[in-house]
């Protein structure tokens, strides 16, 4: 579970570097040609052959991001060269509005199936964590036991997320943003808001009576290892 989070994490970042590079290049491609064009239109003095230089740099550059016109051949060889050529080859490209159901569901359920004894008799209102990172927050570092708590946070925001998207809500995600899901004007970011029950930002009790306004306590059960969809 870890490594595929791992993996994921990696992908996403290779996908926003190379978004990004296409941005950067395509702006210092318009500046180039801005500064003799602004100069020309102002009736300043610009030399002929650094308007010349700028201009053909922009060329330049314009025609090297043309050689990137096939982004996802390009992307597979920078996940191939910074993880792992054949599992590069393996995968199957999945646009931002499929992601949940593609790669975030499966995932959420083998997490659910795997910490099933876990899971069992929990409630979502009433998580066994909760203020247990106060203490870590006010020093500012983690100790070992903090670690399981923060496992503990996050096996509870996925089964969360699961019985959510089973009950109807519609999730939302893009890259570097959290998973949030909505139905109607109500909205749940299941990790964020565990995270603020564990460090004592929202109390246990106000956040069992959210639960209950939300009625997601009772779709928790959805989340159950014998419940859900299959």
């Amino acid at each position: 579970m870890k490594q595929t989070a791992w993996l994921i994490q990696r992908a996403a970042l290779a996908l926003v570097l190379m978004v990004s590079f296409y941005a950067l290049a395509l702006a210092i491609a318009g500046a180039l040609v801005w500064v003799p064009y602004e100069a020309y239109v102002n009736n300043i003095r610009f030399p002929i052959r650094l308007a010349l230089v700028c201009v053909g740099l922009a060329g330049t550059i314009v025609w090297a991001v043309s050689l990137l016109g096939d982004p996802q051949r390009w992307e597979r060889r920078l996940l191939a060269a910074g993880i792992n050529e054949e599992w590069a080859r393996s995968l199957t490209p999945v646009t931002w509005d499929k992601v949940i159901e593609t790669v975030y569901v499966p995932m959420w359920r083998q997490e659910v199936k795997e910490h099933a004894s876990q899971l069992a008799g929990a409630l979502v209102s009433r998580p066994s964590f909760a203020g247990k990172l106060t203490d870590a927050v006010a020093r500012g570092r983690w100790q070992d036991a903090d670690q399981a708590v923060m496992a503990r946070v996050q096996l509870t925001a996925t089964a969360l997320s699961l019985a959510l998207h089973t009950a109807g809500w519609q999730a939302r995600t893009a890259p570097g943003e959290a998973i949030v899901f909505r139905r109607g004007e109500q909205e749940v970011q299941p990790f964020a808001e565990l995270m603020a029950v564990a460090t004592g930002k929202i109390r246990v009790d106000a956040w069992g009576a959210r639960c209950a306004a939300l009625g997601i306590d009772g779709a928790w059960a959805a989340a159950a290892p014998h419940g859900g969809r299959s």
